[in-house]
């Protein structure tokens, strides 16, 4: 929390004031997921102060940093580098050098899609965990699935590939542990978003249940944004006769958008749940047609590439990092933007004092100036370091038994954080480095891991190549 405590306040941006304003007056969103406004709720303290909220993150965070190295990086006897050290060395070169601490310190979502994949490694693949520990990263899985509406799409690409690998090893060795690991799986998706996320709603909808999302218009806006929005309602209006066919003008789709944002009406003066029936069938019917199949395709293929080049090849010319941190987190929020984000006729006027209050116990949030190129660079450097080294690592030990753990660990960090860039390139702003932000930290933890383990080696003087699959320690 070194960096909030700089900063003098807990780091903020618009939507930050959007999940406490919701938080406050126990209010729906369609395209904000409730779960993180309730967890604001709890670690304020009722917004009694928002440090209660990046406190957790960071110790949630770094615990589970530790508990992986401890399981990927077990001191042995007579090591020259003991896990301790380890650990003190990466969350020392994290925290200063690359994206987590500007994510664990922001009241956002974003560090949970970290937390949820640490967490989700230790309770698939770690069994010497006790049943309450295993208990306690159950929940801390469940809770980070269901942290960001994007996050669903991110795990259910993730473990289903997941789930694949199982099932190539379990038909291989025939091995009851695979089977187990692939229902832990299961288990966790389907109490995550069928039991926990409506139990979560309940406070908000007053029942057992998840409200209308706004997945099905964020990809029209990107239907819109390639310009084939239009070309589809002409083909399609006479038949299906939508409501968007009255607003095919280019600007109607985020007008929508942006009234439904600020909890506005749409232009015809009803809600999101009376449109979302009509957009859900919108993009069902695109989707049957080949044509718009294809613009589909091509829009995800183009997108997803897009922001991996922006925000990984070229890291030191787009100079995304600090591009991201400058728009993003160094916003002003004064006490009338604050008033402006948080006020409506139907805000309690007590639970605004409470949250400017919380905001503005002792400073400003426009503190934190960030001009120094060479924090963009640095990150820059260990980003391409860390790759070179894990691709390296999969390579040459694919075979090497005792290294199964971490090889699966890397493998399935560039999983995760391809999905995340795949379904952020998709449906997101591409020019938004706060996406691959929430990451990249991922890649260079595993970078960091894979020195250590080199070092280790070196010292120990160990040379192992085991003719035999890694796949029987998975």
């Amino acid at each position: 929390s070194l960096l909030a405590f700089h900063n003098g306040a807990p780091l903020l941006m618009g939507d930050s004031i959007g999940y406490l304003k919701r938080a406050a007056q126990m209010q729906m969103s369609s395209h904000w997921a409730s779960t993180y406004s309730f967890y604001c709720i709890g670690m304020s303290a009722g917004f009694a102060s928002l440090w209660g909220i990046i406190f957790v993150q960071n110790l949630l965070c770094s615990w589970l940093i530790y508990e992986n190295i401890v399981f990927l990086f077990p001191t042995k006897e007579k090591a020259k580098l003991s896990n301790q050290a380890v650990f003190i060395i990466a969350i020392s070169i994290l925290g200063l050098f690359t994206t987590l601490p500007w994510t664990s310190n922001l009241i956002m979502a974003d560090i949970f899609i970290g937390t949820g994949f640490l967490a989700w490694f230790q309770l698939v693949f770690n069994d010497k965990k006790s049943l309450l520990i295993k208990g306690i990263l159950f929940l801390i899985v469940c809770l980070s699935l269901i942290a960001h509406n994007s996050y669903k799409s991110i795990f259910l690409l993730f473990f289903l590939s997941v789930l694949m690998i199982l099932g190539i090893e379990w038909y291989k060795n025939r091995k009851p542990k695979y089977l187990r690991q692939a229902l832990m799986i299961v288990a966790v998706f389907l109490f995550s978003f069928y039991l926990l996320r409506p139990a979560i709603n309940y406070p908000f909808l007053k029942k057992f249940g998840n409200s209308a999302t706004s997945g099905s218009l964020i990809w029209i806006r990107q239907m819109q944004g390639d310009d084939y929005l239009k070309e589809f309602l002409d083909d399609y209006c006479e038949e299906y006769n939508f409501k968007l066919c009255e607003y095919k003008d280019k600007g109607a789709v985020n007008a929508i958008w942006n009234d439904i944002s600020h909890g506005k009406r749409t232009p015809d003066n009803t809600t999101y749940v009376e449109w979302s029936k009509d957009f859900d069938q919108i993009v069902k019917v695109s989707f049957q047609d080949p044509k718009y199949l294809y613009y589909h395709t091509r829009h995800v293929v183009r997108k997803t590439a897009k922001i991996f080049l922006n925000n990984w090849l070229i890291v030191f010319y787009s100079d995304g990092f600090r591009k991201a941190i400058k728009k993003n987190l160094r916003k002003y929020i004064s006490k009338n933007d604050l008033y402006r984000l948080t006020h409506s006729k139907q805000f309690d006027p007590f639970y605004f004092k409470k949250i400017e209050n919380a905001v503005y116990s002792g400073s400003f949030h426009s503190k934190i100036t960030v001009t120094w190129l060479g924090l963009n660079t640095i990150n820059g450097i260990l980003l391409i370091l860390s790759m070179i080294l894990i691709f390296w690592f999969l390579i040459k030990h694919r075979k090497t038994i005792e290294f199964s753990n971490l090889w699966y660990f890397l493998l399935f960090v560039l999983a995760i954080v391809f999905f995340n860039d795949l379904i952020c390139g998709s449906v997101g702003n591409t020019h938004n480095s706060r996406y691959t932000m929430r990451v990249n930290w991922l890649i260079v933890f595993g970078g960091l891991l894979v020195f250590f383990k080199i070092i280790e080696t070196k010292f120990s003087q160990e040379i192992i190549d085991s003719p035999k699959s890694h796949t029987d320690q998975l």
